[in-house]
């Protein structure tokens, strides 16, 4: 059946029978998955962004696990919206107040221990 799609298997790379796998960041269980904390521990981490460049890197990091975040573009939308400009400009104060409570707030769910999503099959 494999073969027959065209597919070939590397069996060293391969886990048949296990109860959970890590794949691309997560950890794959036959009912759900959930963000690895191996690879999401840097980021829980990080430090707080001050500029509208270093808030686009951390919020393009923490996108990528955007599934176990609740609201997470609506979030960065506000930050993004009422950010300066200019690049390299340091916060305004509206705009740090803003930034800091979204930072904290998705660091909050990075360290609460990653809740364990159902797999949707489409």
């Amino acid at each position: 059946m494999i073969r027959d799609a065209g597919i070939t298997l590397n069996l060293e790379k391969c886990d048949f029978g296990k109860p959970e796998v890590k794949l691309v960041g997560h950890i794959v269980r036959s009912e759900c998955r959930k963000a690895d904390p191996e690879r999401t521990q840097a980021m829980s981490e990080m430090a707080r962004p001050s500029t509208r460049r270093e808030l686009r890197k951390f919020l393009g990091a923490m996108g990528y696990y955007r599934d176990y975040i609740d609201n997470l573009c609506l979030m960065a939308s506000y930050c993004l919206f009422f950010s300066p400009g200019n690049k390299s400009r340091k916060l305004v104060s509206v705009w740090y107040k803003l930034t800091t409570r979204t930072f904290e707030d998705i660091l909050k769910v990075f360290r609460a221990g990653f809740i364990c999503r159902l797999r949707t099959v489409t």
